[in-house]
C-alpha cells in the first residue's frame, strides 16, 4: 500500500526593528471562533490545498502570495518542502490569530490505492518525539512552550476547499497530526515569528531535515 506523507519543518532567523510586545500563545484545549485547535490542523490543510500549488504560499519564496485564500480570525503561515532556506515579507490584517505548523504530517491515500481512517489516523501520530529538536521566538521572546501537539479529530477530505474549476478528485480519508501554535493577535507594527525543528536522529545536531524559513509580519489595521 503507498501512502504520501508530507511534513513541514521550519526555522527562521531574528530581524532588527520589531515592535516589542508580549506574545500570548493558546494552549490545546482553548479554541478560536467555537473552533477547536484538532479543528483548525484540518481548515490549516484545507487551505493548503485550496489553490493551484504551483501558487501555493508553501512554495512561495519571498512572501507575496501570503495572503492567498487567507479569510476569517485566523491567518496561516507555512513553511516549505523538504530543506529548504526562504526569506517571507507578509502583510497581516490586525485582529487575527496566527497558526502555524512547527512539524506537521499529513497522511493521505495515493491515486487508485485506499487506506481506512484508522490507517491514515495510524500512520499520521507522532510515536516518537524524543528525535525532535523544535523552537519558537516572537519578537525574540522564547515561546517553546506554545507548541502543542494536536491532531486531527476525524479524518477529512484534503481538497474539500479546492475551487471546482480544477476538477480535482476527492482526497480521503487523510488524517494530520503535528506540533503546533496558535497564537494570540499580534499588534499594529512589524513583527519577526521564529519557529524552528531538526531531526537529531544519529546522534548530531545537524543530522536529518532542518529548514530555515524567516517571517518578517507587518500587522495593520484593515
Amino acid at each position: 500500500m503507498k501512502t504520501f506523507a508530507i511534513s513541514l519543518i521550519i526555522a527562521v532567523a531574528a530581524a532588527s526593528g520589531v515592535r516589542a510586545s508580549t506574545p500570548v500563545a493558546l494552549g490545546p484545549s482553548d479554541s478560536v471562533e467555537n473552533v477547536s485547535m484538532p479543528t483548525w490542523t484540518i481548515l490549516w490543510w484545507h487551505w493548503a490545498f485550496s489553490m493551484d500549488q504551483r501558487l501555493s504560499p508553501i512554495r512561495d519564496r519571498t512572501g507575496e502570495r501570503c495572503a492567498l485564500n487567507q479569510s476569517g480570525p485566523v491567518w496561516y503561515l507555512t513553511g516549505g518542502f523538504g530543506v529548504d532556506s526562504v526569506i517571507r515579507y507578509c502583510t497581516v490584517p490586525a485582529n487575527r490569530h496566527l497558526f502555524f505548523p512547527v512539524v506537521n504530517l499529513l497522511i493521505a491515500p495515493s491515486e487508485n490505492e485506499p487506506i481506512t481512517c484508522a490507517e491514515a489516523q495510524k500512520k499520521a501520530s507522532f510515536d516518537r518525539v524524543d528525535f525532535l529538536n523544535f523552537w519558537v521566538r516572537v519578537n525574540d521572546v522564547d515561546m517553546r512552550d506554545a507548541v502543542m501537539l494536536v491532531s486531527s479529530p476525524d479524518c477529512f477530505d484534503v481538497m474539500a476547499r479546492m475551487p471546482k474549476i480544477y476538477k480535482a478528485p476527492m482526497v480521503f480519508p487523510a488524517a494530520t497530526s503535528g506540533f503546533w501554535v496558535m497564537m494570540e493577535p499580534l499588534p499594529e507594527g512589524k513583527h519577526v515569528i521564529q519557529f524552528g525543528a531538526q531531526d537529531t536522529r544519529g546522534g548530531k545536531p545537524n543530522d536529518g531535515i532542518i529548514q530555515a524559513v524567516e517571517y518578517v509580519l507587518t500587522v495593520e489595521a484593515e
